[in-house]
């Protein structure tokens, strides 16, 4: 190889043994308070980028795993799935942070092995090399979140004001994504 391959080797390394975060996209990063439709502006919570800042000086890179937000008009299309992760790349890479992979389903079917709470993403994610669930955590803001979250050897955090979910105690909560990452 050339000159720069060990250089290149050390580099790879490195990436590879940094921690990952999972966590969903809507309710945790983006509002999704209100309704979405297809075509509308997503909110960030204005919290995220001092969020992803501290995780990152943590030495914490994100993988976003997501499906269909709750409140909805309409499914989210493919292309519509893309720019949303896409722009939180951006986002991600502005403040110094690093997406490393995102998984997102476009289906609603529960017995779809890639919908939450099934686990199909998070361990096609595991699989990759993206994440060691039992070295992390996964952040989400509802019950197929956390029950997902449950069903693998990682700690499940919940974010968010979910007086309707019910959670046992090896749930920790917290208000934001803010909020979590100051705590660890």
């Amino acid at each position: 190889m050339g000159r720069y391959s060990s250089y290149i080797d050390v580099i790879t390394q490195f990436k590879q043994n940094k921690k990952s975060i999972g966590m969903s996209v809507f309710n945790v990063l983006l509002d999704n308070s209100k309704p979405f439709t297809s075509g509308d502006q997503l909110a960030v919570y204005p919290f995220v980028q001092d969020a992803i800042r501290i995780l990152t000086q943590k030495g914490y890179d994100l993988l976003l795993i997501t499906g269909q937000p709750n409140r909805r008009t309409s499914n989210i299309e493919i292309q519509d799935f893309d720019n949303i992760l896409d722009s939180l790349k951006q986002l991600a890479s502005e403040t110094g942070g690093n997406v490393r992979a995102s998984y997102y389903t476009p289906s609603t079917d529960k017995t779809d092995p890639y919908v939450k709470p099934n686990i199909g993403m998070f361990k096609r994610a595991e699989n990759e090399n993206n994440i060691v669930w039992k070295d992390t955590f996964f952040i989400g803001c509802d019950k197929n979140d956390i029950k997902a979250a449950l069903s693998l050897p990682t700690t499940a955090i919940m974010v968010g004001d979910n007086k309707d979910t019910d959670t046992n105690n090896a749930v920790q909560k917290f208000e934001n994504l803010l909020e979590f990452a100051k705590a660890i």
